[in-house]
């Protein structure tokens, strides 16, 4: 299946699952996790690399506009509590991935709020912890770099 034709099939996937809702950005995913006996989460995983450039803490026009349609689409319910966690790939000091990882959650943390100060959000950093993906790193950089890109984003979870 071609990039266009994920793109279509993640929008049709969205407002099926959302009803009349604004489609999100292709920047951000939600996930649902089944918990038993306990209220369902969402999960929302927003791309570091929309976000954020490689190594950096500074929030891109790329990333404040995903921020933007995030605020928009309702998705942050003001009377709930959020999490977000800031994740990174391996690259690089471990040390330094987990204050990157804590900068870039208090970036989305910070910008968030002044969107909507009503907001109740805390921030953390898991830095390089969690990976969703492993590559070989035996790569040249710059396609390491590519592959570890799904390593880099920012999760926002509902905490009741």
């Amino acid at each position: 299946m071609n990039w266009s034709m994920k793109k279509i099939a993640l929008a049709v996937s969205m407002v099926l699952a959302f009803g009349s809702q604004s489609v999100l950005a292709a920047e951000i995913q939600t996930a649902t996790k089944k918990v038993e006996g306990s209220v369902n989460l969402q999960t929302i995983t927003l791309k570091g690399d929309t976000l954020f450039k490689f190594g950096d803490d500074q929030l891109s026009p790329a990333g404040k506009k995903a921020l933007d349609d995030l605020v928009k689409s309702g998705k942050l319910d003001p009377m709930a509590r959020y999490r977000i966690e800031g994740h990174t790939d391996n690259i690089g000091d471990k040390s330094e991935n987990g204050k990157l990882s804590v900068r870039r959650a208090d970036a989305v943390k910070k910008y968030l709020l002044s969107k909507n100060s009503n907001l109740k959000l805390e921030s953390g950093g898991k830095g390089e912890a969690s990976p969703v993906v492993q590559c070989s790193d035996k790569l040249p950089k710059d396609k390491l770099v590519k592959c570890l890109a799904p390593n880099r984003r920012v999760t926002i979870d509902p905490i009741y």
